[in-house]
């Protein structure tokens, strides 16, 4: 009788002591999270940027250096990672991909890509981080496995606006707020659509590279532009059912980073971020990018030699080591479908970069960027 009385006592004692472990840490956490996102906040709003003049030769239409309209969101955070970031001292890069529940065999790859990480000269020591973006399906079923995928991975940021096509600019919107105000300690963010195959081991060398050039927080680290020419987006259907309020109202397009996906230093994403709060966002969202770029005086860094379409996947391996950069657009509108598209991608270059004779050639051409980088220095 006795021994069961103390039995008892202990399994009490454990549990109370269990509880209150787990109520801490949830306390410690939100306590860091508040703490640090009311810094990020009174930061962003001593933040001043400046929008220059419309310069000449400029395709924006006027109205929106005329008559900007502030923009205000009140949207309620569902699933969050506050301490993502925050509990390092420096993220290197964080990738921000805006993906639907349905599209679990993409971040199935993309999740292997964003673990592979480089360990050489560039990278030691370095953190990269990631999260994907949905919006609010108001499905229970799906909002249920949403939620237990967050538990599972840790990686899921969800807002409370309706997913559709036409809120894919909020995505963006999102995907910058996110980034100044719970990533700021991060040096470089890849906004990207969840159908793009980045090699990552060669991104963060380039990224090194770009790194040590001057200016380097005044510009895009990648872009593929488009635009600079008569606006199209009213030739089709799916921007047309989004109504002329939604839409770009200008006759020709501005240059601007194709929405699949892009890389700034954290830098350029706070100044568009900021920039977004005080002009009216629009479709296609990419455009939007174009429009507050302008604005902001940031240069896109067109690279547009650096983005193929999945339908050369083969032959672009046999050019691996040539290219400073590997990415590549596997969207559902090529002969393979898209997941099994970015999973070949993978294991193919997975093949190529652990063979000796590729891996010493690879090295070769890194240490020759790091010569030339240290020559222009």
């Amino acid at each position: 009788m006795y021994n069961k009385k103390i039995t008892a006592l202990i399994a009490i004692c454990t549990t109370l002591y269990l509880c209150w472990m787990i109520y801490d840490a949830s306390q410690s956490s939100n306590d860091h999270s508040l703490t640090y996102f009311n810094e990020r906040k009174k930061f962003l709003k001593n933040i001043k940027i400046t929008f220059r003049s419309q310069p000449k030769g400029s395709k924006v239409d006027k109205r929106y250096y005329e008559n900007p309209q502030p923009y205000e969101y009140y949207f309620k955070n569902l699933i969050n990672e506050p301490v993502l970031c925050s509990q390092y001292e420096q993220v290197f890069l964080l990738y921000i991909v805006r993906s639907i529940y349905g599209n679990l065999d993409r971040r199935k790859v993309l999740r292997k890509i964003f673990q592979d990480i480089p360990y050489d000269s560039f990278s030691k020591d370095i953190i990269i981080k990631h999260v994907f973006l949905f919006a609010n399906t108001n499905n229970y079923t799906t909002e249920s496995l949403i939620r237990k995928e967050s538990r599972k991975y840790r990686d899921v940021i969800q807002e409370d606006f309706p997913e559709s096509y036409g809120n894919v600019y909020l995505k963006t919107l999102i995907a910058w707020k996110w980034s100044v105000e719970f990533c700021a300690n991060v040096e470089y963010v890849m906004v990207l659509n969840d159908e793009l195959f980045v090699d990552q081991v060669k991104l963060v060398s380039f990224l090194h590279y770009d790194l040590s050039q001057a200016d380097y927080d005044n510009h895009f680290a990648l872009c593929y532009c488009l635009g600079g020419r008569e606006s199209e987006h009213n030739k089709y259907k799916r921007f047309r059912d989004l109504g002329q309020k939604m839409l770009y109202q200008g006759k020709y397009y501005p240059k601007f980073c194709h929405g699949v996906g892009y890389v700034a230093h954290i830098s350029v994403i706070r100044k568009l971020y900021l920039g977004s709060l005080q002009n009216k966002m629009l479709m296609p969202d990419d455009v939007w990018n174009g429009v507050l770029s302008e604005k902001l005086g940031i240069s896109l860094n067109c690279r547009n030699d650096l983005f193929h379409t999945t339908r050369y996947y083969r032959p672009l391996l046999k050019t691996y080591l040539q290219s400073p950069i590997l990415v590549s657009i596997c969207d559902q509108f090529r002969p393979m479908p898209t997941a099994p598209c970015m999973q070949q991608m993978y294991d193919s270059i997975y093949i190529l970069r652990n063979n000796n004779q590729v891996r010493y050639r690879f090295q070769q051409y890194k240490e020759q960027r790091v010569l030339s980088r240290d020559s222009d220095v």
